[in-house]
This record gives C-alpha cells, structure tokens and sequence, in this order.
C-alpha cells in the first residue's frame, strides 16, 4: 500500500506542479500583455505626437512662405513706384536741360 500512496503523492505533487505552472504562465501572459499594450499606446502616442508636430511644422512653413509671398509682393510695388520716381525725376532732368517747361516751341535759325 505504501506504494499507492506514493504514486497518488508523487501524481497529485505532479498536478499541482503542472497548474502551479500554468497559473504562473497565466500570469505572466497578463503580465507580458500589459507590457505589450503599454508599449501599444506609447507607440499611439508618439505617432499621434509626430503628427501633431508635422501638422504644425507644415502650418509654420505656410505661413512663412505666405509671409515671403507678401514680402515679395511689397518689394515688387516699391521697386515699380521707385522706377516711376526715377523716371519722372529722369524727365525733370531732361526738361531742365532742353529748358521745356511743356510746351511745344520750334525756333529756325535762318541766314538772310
């Protein structure tokens, strides 16, 4: 009889031994899979992270290419207003020299 007792104690430590492990690969499969969730999310929120940051880098760039559009156009309009300037002072000049005031004179130089 002993050796009944001793093959039922050696089955039941065997049991007991097999669900220890499986209780314990339980747990640590919740364990690997909050891991595995917790790294999910951080991967979520560095994505969403990155995403925030090129949808704003993308706004900073526009609004800095719409800044030099506008630059671009302001240089534009002094350069034209400063030709007109030079263009009329050019004409001054030239009247100071010809001494026309505007009005159309034509002298003739004749030998008698």
């Amino acid at each position: 009889m002993s050796t009944i007792k001793a093959r039922r104690a050696k089955a039941a430590v065997a049991t007991l031994a097999i669900a220890a492990a499986g209780l314990a690969a339980a747990g640590c499969g919740d364990d690997a899979q909050d891991k595995i969730n917790d790294a999910a999310d951080q991967v979520q929120e560095q994505a969403d992270q990155i995403s925030e940051d090129a949808q704003q880098a993308g706004e900073d760039l526009q609004d800095q290419a719409d800044q030099v559009s506008e630059d671009a156009q302001q240089a534009g309009e002094d350069i034209k207003e400063q030709a007109e300037q030079a263009t009329d002072d050019v004409g001054e000049q030239v009247d100071e020299i010809t001494g026309d005031d505007g009005s159309t004179t034509t002298t003739t130089t004749g030998s008698n």
